[in-house]
């Protein structure tokens, strides 16, 4: 009856995080609560938006009435076995019975007929109707239903740890980047060109031999062609924009 009430207040069905549901239904279920508000769940660490989708989430399942008071409901989820199958089977049946009298079958429904028929029964718009399937998906599941997919769930830690790895990996190759950076020390300037050379025996020895003299020429003379280029261009530029004016 506690959730024909909730349902005729037009509650949305629970829709956001699967895993704080989830947190919330195994934290209800080893601790005792006469009521609960979303305070009681941001001490223990869910965000407010999260605190928040989750308390109402309860209520629309008919586990805490609309002013946050316990109901039978929270008893059924702190059974144990089949008795808390059977239970929460309960709990999904009324909770949901506007979408079961529409679809019998609803919880063998692909994930795309689910939406379109959450748009139609509750009226959700479509970014709460794709969060708000899988939560029904992942109900129907623990209370012992049949569904065409399981819902699976993303191991933060894991994450986190792949993430780690990833920058580790990004900050090794930028140190080998530094290391060769500093082991370049032989340099040959020419102007707009610069070669840098690996610190080595051999370069040391074919610098100190004059080998490089000629690799220098170049570059000198390359240097000077590309210089005087940029110069002839720049003053045909100023040549043509003198005309301009003067025409």
């Amino acid at each position: 009856m506690v959730n024909k009430i909730n349902n005729d207040k037009n509650l949305p069905p629970p829709y956001g995080s699967v895993s704080k549901l989830r947190e919330a239904f195994n934290l209800l279920s080893t601790r005792s609560f006469n009521s609960l508000t979303p305070a009681d769940l941001t001490a223990r660490n869910f965000s407010k938006v999260d605190a928040f989708q989750t308390v109402s989430g309860l209520k629309f399942l008919g586990v805490f009435d609309e002013d946050g008071s316990k109901t039978e409901n929270l008893r059924k989820i702190q059974l144990q076995g089949e008795e808390k199958i059977k239970g929460l089977q309960d709990i999904v049946k009324n909770a949901y019975s506007k979408l079961f009298e529409t679809v019998p079958n609803a919880n063998t429904l692909s994930r795309n007929e689910l939406q379109n028929e959450f748009l139609a029964v509750y009226m959700l718009s479509p970014r709460l109707a794709k969060t708000a399937v899988p939560v029904f998906i992942w109900l129907c599941k623990e209370a012992g239903l049949e569904v065409a997919e399981e819902i699976s769930f993303r191991d933060r830690k894991a994450s986190n740890q792949k993430s780690i790895t990833k920058s580790n990996i990004e900050k090794l190759k930028l140190s080998e980047v530094h290391k060769e950076q500093n082991e370049a020390e032989h340099i040959i300037e020419a102007g707009q060109f610069k070669l840098i050379l690996p610190k080595t025996k051999k370069i040391t020895k074919a610098l100190v031999e004059g080998k490089f003299k000629k690799i220098h020429e170049d570059l000198e003379s390359l240097s000077k062609s590309c210089f005087e280029s940029e110069e002839q261009k720049e003053t045909g530029e100023v040549a043509e924009g003198l005309k301009a004016v003067v025409s």
